[in-house]
């Protein structure tokens, strides 16, 4: 089945990183000509251009991280030093993330991107938790990694970031990431999505 928007199948993605070096070498030979006027439509407001079409989630319901700590946390086999111990669910989630526990990583970046949850309004932290949790490999994580990267929300905007983590993200089995590649990829050039999928590979060979 190919993935949405990025004329890619699954299949290529999976044999081509099963170490189809060649193809990945001249992906990486081309990164040094890409130019950032080559954007197809890149204005001073780029990333409003998405804010209302691109599909994330960044406000978990109180309940759904209950359940995350109960069913998942505090239950797995691997006990997390600190989580267990916590008197709170915040100070436990924190105790899970600094354990480098993905999950709680994604969930500890959606309060601080929204200043909900017991926890004030933090870009720095929400985006360091994301790329945490997104670089080992949590789709969701990803998807709303790719949305900030596209939007200009707590980072730069960067087209070709927010393609490489929704290309993941989708690839991980994120299907709200599908719409997100088709739409981004109007935007972008071929050249910029063969980069923006080499940038992906190689971040799917360090997971």
């Amino acid at each position: 089945m190919p993935l949405r928007g990025s004329g890619l199948s699954v299949t290529f993605f999976v044999r081509s990183y099963g170490f189809d070096l060649v193809w990945f070498w001249s992906i990486l030979r081309g990164f040094d000509v890409m130019r950032v006027t080559d954007f197809v439509t890149l204005v001073p407001n780029w990333g409003t251009l998405f804010s209302a079409d691109l599909h994330a989630h960044f406000r978990p319901v109180p309940e759904e991280i209950s359940q995350f700590i109960a069913t998942e946390l505090l239950t797995s086999s691997a006990t997390i030093e600190g989580a267990a111990e916590a008197d709170d669910e915040l100070s436990r989630l924190k105790a899970a993330a600094a354990a480098g526990q993905p999950k709680a990583q994604h969930y500890l970046a959606a309060l601080y991107s929204t200043g909900s949850g017991g926890v004030e309004h933090n870009w720095p932290e929400a985006i360091a938790l994301y790329h945490k949790a997104a670089e080992q490999g949590l789709p969701i994580a990803q998807n709303n990694l790719g949305f900030l990267y596209a939007t200009g929300q707590g980072v730069a905007v960067d087209p070709l970031q927010a393609y490489k983590w929704f290309q993941l993200a989708y690839h991980g089995g994120y299907q709200e990431a599908g719409p997100n590649l088709e739409l981004l990829a109007k935007h972008l050039t071929p050249a910029q999505r063969q980069q923006a999928e080499g940038m992906a590979l190689a971040q799917l060979k360090r997971q």
